[in-house]
């Protein structure tokens, strides 16, 4: 007898199409399009919060967000209107945002940095409601802060005449001149970032981030102005035990408990493939992108990544790890060879003593995260020449890093390398090597206690 499981959740009436479209397509996902365990937890958790808590949702000003997606040259995916209505319109009985912190964990491909250009767009805008409201882009490298921040500034170069009647921008800002709310994008250095008075803050590629000493000065900047709001938007990456593990970590817990945690206004949205070998399974790419579905040319190039990850998995990694939000370390993969090699070398003396090393001539072993798994690279050191020069001496630029204060330094320096022919090297498949043994032989005639 098969038992029906219930929730505790009654299924209170959301009211809100952004919302429910989304939590329908979660809740009923069908075999083409599977999503993962996190997403299903997180619809749930969602109804719960509304059943229990006294949300609002400020029908105007969605509707007013809702609007301004025509200035864009994309279409909303449902997963974006979804988080627009949760993060920006969703307020609880107080007034205050009822989720000020966002994760939102989706892979490679998925729109993050025009979703973000959108969603700063909105909170620069007269519908958010709150003068001086200014937005901060950052990120580890001023290339990745800049990116959501140009994307917002080519809507508003395609249509200056228009814009320019609300709007001033250059190199740097973006203003909204009737509510004076600024954007601005800062890299993680935090030396010139004391006195920020952020509304929002926004984190782009949270996965290169080792620790929290990075984030917190613009953390710290927040509270100054009404209903702040923190959004981390990342795939995963190759830092393990960093900021974004602590993330997934958090988000997890809750998820763990959706109909009885308080999330602490910590909002998890997480897309992932949870085992590598689900990746053979191409719709199980769909839960860890939520947009893959309404992208055509994505899943081409996927299908390409996935066909070259498999050939070499060693060399492509950014496929399983960031294409998938599924992590596969260089580490797993230089101890898969080390685990074939170490015991096909060592072996027990007859002292009782481990012997390794045992190579048929003098051998030095080093691992490599650019050799596959289960292969090796057997060389002779001296027949492979490299060379590497610098002539151009030591550059210096004022303008990199011009509104930190800080002059940038450059050395460029030119190597090449060749081996001397041929035979200098060759490659072993060393995926079946047999463990190492000593042989030991009898003489005469041994009885056995078992015989005896």
């Amino acid at each position: 007898m098969t038992k029906r499981r219930t929730s505790s959740a009654p299924r209170k009436a959301i009211g809100c199409r952004e919302i429910t479209d989304y939590l329908r397509l979660v809740e009923r996902p069908g075999a083409a399009h599977p999503v993962c365990d996190e997403q299903v937890q997180l619809a749930r958790h969602v109804r719960w919060c509304f059943a229990h808590e006294g949300i609002r949702i400020d029908r105007d000003q969605l509707d007013t967000y809702m609007g301004y997606a025509r200035f864009f040259p994309f279409d909303l995916f449902p997963w974006e209107r979804f988080l627009t209505a949760l993060w920006l319109c969703c307020y609880r009985p107080d007034g205050l945002p009822r989720w000020p912190e966002l994760l939102a964990y989706v892979s490679r491909g998925a729109g993050k940095n025009a979703f973000m250009s959108y969603l700063a767009f909105c909170m620069l805008s007269k519908a958010n409601g709150i003068d001086f409201y200014d937005v901060d882009l950052c990120a580890n490298s001023e290339r990745q802060a800049k990116t959501s921040f140009l994307d917002l500034r080519r809507v508003l170069d395609r249509d200056a005449t228009e814009f320019r009647r609300g709007f001033s921008w250059n190199g740097t800002e973006i203003q909204n001149t009737t509510t004076q709310s600024v954007l601005r994008y800062w890299t993680s250095n935090a030396d010139t970032k004391d006195g920020l008075r952020s509304g929002a803050v926004f984190f782009d590629e949270v996965h290169q981030y080792q620790s929290h000493d990075q984030l917190e000065v613009f953390e710290t900047g927040l509270g100054k102005k009404d209903c702040p709001r923190e959004g981390y938007f990342s795939s995963d990456g190759i830092v393990r035990g960093g900021v974004m593990d602590e993330f997934k970590e958090q988000g997890r817990a809750i998820l763990a408990h959706p109909e009885t945690c308080d999330d602490g206004g910590f909002l998890p949205f997480m897309c992932c493939v949870p085992s590598l070998e689900m990746l053979d399974d191409e719709r199980n790419w769909h839960m860890s992108n939520p947009s893959l579905r309404y992208l055509p040319n994505l899943m081409d190039e996927t299908r390409r990544e996935h066909a070259k990850w498999k050939s070499d998995p060693a060399r492509h990694i950014a496929f399983p790890t960031k294409r998938m939000n599924c992590p596969q370390g260089r580490v797993d993969i230089e101890v898969t060879s080390w685990d074939n090699i170490m015991p096909a070398t060592t072996v027990l003396s007859n002292s009782g003593a481990y012997v390794n090393g045992l190579f048929p001539v003098p051998t030095a072993t080093y691992t490599s995260a650019y050799v596959g798994s289960g292969k090796a690279l057997l060389c002779i050191p001296a027949e492979y020449y490299a060379l590497v020069a610098a002539d151009r001496g030591l550059e210096m630029s004022d303008e990199y890093k011009f509104l930190e204060d800080k002059r940038v330094y450059k050395q460029v320096m030119y190597g090449a390398g060749r081996a001397r022919d041929n035979t200098s090297a060759l490659l072993l498949d060393i995926s079946k090597l047999d463990p190492a043994y000593l042989n030991v032989a009898v003489k005469g005639t041994v009885t056995t206690k078992a015989a005896a």
